[in-house]
């Protein structure tokens, strides 16, 4: 049987074999304290591509930078490395 470069094999069991998606590059989902400018970290962690699919609604964290409660949604957010919104 051939398997995408991007697939490889992993075995499981005697006859159970599972594919496993390789090149997924999980980053951190980060948002910017509107108190201090600091990108801060919300404890989510993603691929690209389920980021852009993501719905992300309603969510809150207490700051690691500030302390206070934010309230923040996918439109406030980005993956660590990537640029931020034009």
């Amino acid at each position: 049987m051939d398997i995408a470069p991007a697939l490889r094999r992993l075995r499981v069991g005697a006859s159970q074999v599972v594919l496993i998606q390789e090149d997924l590059t999980m980053a951190r989902v980060m948002i910017r304290c509107p108190q201090t400018g600091k990108l801060v970290f919300t404890f989510i962690t993603m691929d690209k591509k389920a980021f852009e699919t993501a719905t992300l609604h309603n969510m809150d964290l207490t700051c690691p930078a500030c302390g206070q409660l934010r309230h923040w949604k996918k439109e406030d957010a980005i993956l660590e490395g990537e640029p931020p919104p034009a």
